[in-house]
């Protein structure tokens, strides 16, 4: 299929929609993706209105109003603030822990009335209150506390790696390139506590910054693959960019960088 778009008067265009970046270098070999033209469009993230109607289309749906209008908003803010990613908005309101909040708190109000009014029990609804719980189970998760308390040097690592895919589109990069973005931004950073990293004695021999993407790799949040030199390792992460996103989206040392 590939060779068809290169032979003569052929009106064929490939076009493939995908959720990662790196499509061509996973999918294709070199050998076919030499001799291909590509382009990269990056589709940003769904705004606040756009996630509220994507969830009231996905809720009508379901018959009996599940949501309330609150929760909904909620929802959306909160997503589009992070990552505007419509699965993770869905996520949150269909969510089995939403639910689940939903089902146990009915179940506590019907045992507290009376049996004559056992007929009109209201429908199990999700509210913001039910959202808020949830989106904070969300965020209490193993992997998003490990990234909120993990040691600075990690922290830089990780957010160098998710800054350079996202200006070459491309998911895997080479460890090196990771460890001298790292060195940079530390450099170039007013954050006194940044700042201090710079000046550790091992920065410059490229050891702390070394160690934190083995530790990295260690607990699942990347993917290191080294066959020859250590600076000429693959790293990618393992993890979702949401993931990262969400945990350092209140850290005051990397507010507003990604």
């Amino acid at each position: 299929m590939f060779n068809w778009p290169m032979l003569q008067h052929s009106r064929l265009i490939v076009i493939a929609v995908a959720n990662t970046m790196d499509l061509p270098e996973r999918m294709l070999s070199n050998k076919i993706s030499s001799r291909l033209g590509l382009t990269r469009v990056s589709f940003s993230g769904y705004t606040f209105d756009q996630l509220k109607t994507i969830i009231h289309t996905r809720l009508q749906e379901i018959s009996g109003s599940l949501m309330d209008q609150d929760a909904i908003e909620l929802a959306s803010r909160k997503v589009s603030a992070v990552s505007g990613d419509a699965r993770r908005a869905l996520d949150i309101c269909s969510s089995r822990r939403a639910v689940e909040i939903a089902q146990t708190s009915a179940a506590t109000a019907e045992k507290s009335i009376s049996d004559k009014f056992d007929e009109s029990t209201q429908p199990v609804k999700v509210t913001i209150k039910m959202i808020n719980i949830a989106i904070s189970e969300m965020s209490s998760s193993p992997i998003q506390v490990y990234l909120r308390t993990m040691p600075l040097a990690y922290k830089v690592f990780l957010i160098s790696l998710m800054l350079k895919m996202k200006r070459s589109g491309i998911a895997e990069h080479t460890l090196s390139e990771i460890i001298d973005i790292s060195i940079k931004m530390c450099k170039a950073s007013e954050k006194p506590t940044l700042q201090v990293l710079c000046q550790h004695p091992y920065i410059n021999n490229n050891l702390s910054f070394e160690n934190a993407a083995l530790a990295l790799a260690e607990s699942g949040v990347l993917l290191l693959n080294i066959k020859t030199g250590k600076r000429y390792g693959r790293v990618q992460l393992k993890i979702t960019q949401q993931d990262v996103k969400m945990a350092m989206q209140n850290d005051a040392d990397f507010k507003g960088i990604l």
